[in-house]
């Protein structure tokens, strides 16, 4: 752990997640079969640094000043909190999590919200006292989940035996729960279009689908499906509220329409591509091409794509700002 900092300090800052920090652009992502978070250089496409953490490291959130990660190790029932400034520091390991598999921060990154999947249950993170403060029982094998932009709102994916997303109420987040259900295909990942007003969805087992769902406070209704690839994994809504998706078979990356959910335009050579982020300053976009053991990086102002050998299981991925 970081010595010499208190814990009241580090809470401040990570809790300031509405001061945005300086400064250029490094993806990070998770290794699980290295149990290793590493950075990558997107301008140079180069491995900068490589932190060894709890076993099988698979989700990554990044807080709003894009200087703290969070990370989940499902076989190792932890979760990680790592501030991301070079050299990057693991500054607390929550432990006890009962398979961890998916994390968000809320806005003011004061909390965190973690599904459970063997506990069937979200759990809830202060990050000012380090300390598991709550955990609201959803169901069966919750899965991934998205913050609403306001933090009034967390929705939840179960497995693919499920047919409901769950609702929670998370105005006072160490009192969540649930608040009502939507009733869905089997969803997979989830994110919230920046407005708050609408959640976009993939599918399990699906030929490629993704819906988009009216979000209401208690419920919600299915707007659209559309047929974008063959197996969509995961969704991603930048901060410029450009939708984003990954198509698993296909080894590709796609930005979709926001507003029907068409593909825009998208490159290849991602074999297993699983999570996707973009940076908000160049706008780099960044995969886990899970099958080829690399990172994908595609620069938007020249259009070209590189591949960075990482290791092998990339998972999830996260862009950070270093000074």
């Amino acid at each position: 752990m970081l010595r010499g900092l208190s814990m009241v300090v580090l809470a401040a800052l990570v809790a300031a997640g509405a001061a945005r920090a300086g400064g250029a652009e490094l993806a990070y992502v998770t290794v699980e079969d290295m149990a290793e978070l590493v950075a990558v250089d997107p301008y140079s496409s180069t491995v900068t640094a490589r932190l060894r953490l709890p076993r099988g490291p698979h989700n990554l959130a990044v807080s709003s000043n894009r200087r703290y990660l969070l990370v989940t190790s499902p076989p190792a029932g932890a979760v990680t909190l790592v501030d991301a400034f070079p050299p990057a520091k693991v500054l607390k390991v929550f432990r006890g999590l009962r398979s961890p598999h998916d994390v968000e921060l809320a806005p003011d990154g004061r909390y965190a919200y973690v599904t459970e999947e063997r506990g069937g249950t979200v759990a809830v993170l202060s990050l000012t006292t380090w300390r598991i403060v709550r955990r609201v029982p959803v169901g069966a094998g919750p899965h991934d989940l998205a913050v609403r932009p306001d933090g009034r709102r967390v929705w939840v994916t179960h497995g693919p035996g499920s047919r409901l997303i769950t609702i929670l109420r998370t105005d006072r987040p160490a009192q969540a729960t649930v608040l009502g259900h939507v009733g869905s295909l089997p969803a997979h990942d989830i994110a919230f279009a920046r407005s708050g007003l609408f959640v976009w969805v993939t599918y399990w087992g699906s030929a490629g689908l993704v819906g988009e769902i009216r979000a209401y406070e208690r419920t919600g209704r299915l707007r659209l499906q559309q047929l974008v690839g063959r197996l969509i994994h995961h969704v991603e809504v930048d901060v410029g509220g450009r939708l984003w998706a990954t198509d698993h078979v296909a080894g590709r990356v796609l930005r979709l329409s926001s507003s029907s959910g068409r593909p825009v335009f998208g490159f290849g050579g991602c074999p297993g591509a699983h999570h996707v982020a973009v940076g908000p300053g160049h706008g780099y976009v960044v995969a886990a091409c899970h099958d080829a053991g690399t990172l994908a990086i595609y620069d938007p102002e020249t259009k070209r794509a590189a591949r960075v050998p990482v290791g092998p299981g990339p998972h999830g991925v996260a862009i950070a700002f270093v000074p």
